[in-house]
């Protein structure tokens, strides 16, 4: 990294650093076996930045990535190194993980101090737009869910969390966006795609204005 910085300062007098344009988590043990990889290992996207590189090359929420331009990502610390080493407007390839395989991305990175506007919008946890509600509980992970439609339309909010769906992480006022890369927004949505994701389920969860995977474990 400083030989890549003082090359930049010599060649062109400022350090450019490349950007892609997500928000990524790291891939513990538990994740690693509900997304089917066969170690933990490369860097989850939890948020894709809307008009970034990544949003525009069609990258998505659950896609790990693998490795860039061949070289490993072996823990999700090494992405932003690897990416910011490389100049803006250079074209990347990105190996995916994505719905049990691997995929091939090219991205063309932008600046990373590039000023970039974002709605931060109203916290997912206030309730306030909420039109009306309706609870039902999934008894086999433990959650009580509340399914509510609201100006921006259905979503599904936790109401307890017990057993595995504590075990994994699950807090009350948490929101379930997806199971995996399947969008839930009502209840019969939400038990087909647990049903259909096995033992092992990535649950990606929006708390307060962030968003995360949590691994549910029903073994």
């Amino acid at each position: 990294v400083a030989m890549n910085v003082a090359e930049q300062l010599k060649t062109t007098g400022k350090v450019q650093r490349g950007r892609l344009g997500v928000i990524i988590q790291k891939v513990d043990y538990n994740l690693a076996k509900s997304f089917g990889l066969a170690k933990p290992a490369g860097a989850l996207i939890a948020q894709v930045l809307p008009d970034g590189p990544a949003a525009a090359a069609g990258l998505k929420q659950g896609d790990v990535v693998l490795s860039v331009n061949g070289e490993d990502v072996l823990s999700s610390n090494d992405l932003p190194v690897m990416v910011g080493s490389i100049a803006p407007g250079k074209e990347i390839t990105l190996t995916i993980w994505r719905n049990g395989q691997t995929v091939e991305q090219k991205i063309l990175l932008d600046n990373a101090d590039k000023n970039s506007s974002r709605s931060s919008g109203r916290s997912a946890a206030d309730g306030s737009d909420s039109l009306q509600s309706q609870s039902f509980t999934v008894e086999n992970i433990g959650l009580t869910l509340s399914e509510q439609a609201s100006a921006d339309g259905k979503r599904l909010q936790v109401l307890r969390a017990e057993g595995a769906a504590a075990r994994a992480g699950l807090r009350r006022g948490d929101y379930i966006l997806a199971v995996g890369q399947t969008q839930v927004t009502e209840e019969d949505a939400l038990r087909k795609a647990i049903a259909a994701a096995g033992n092992n389920i990535p649950l990606l969860v929006q708390r307060g204005t962030s968003t995360i995977f949590l691994a549910l474990n029903l073994q």
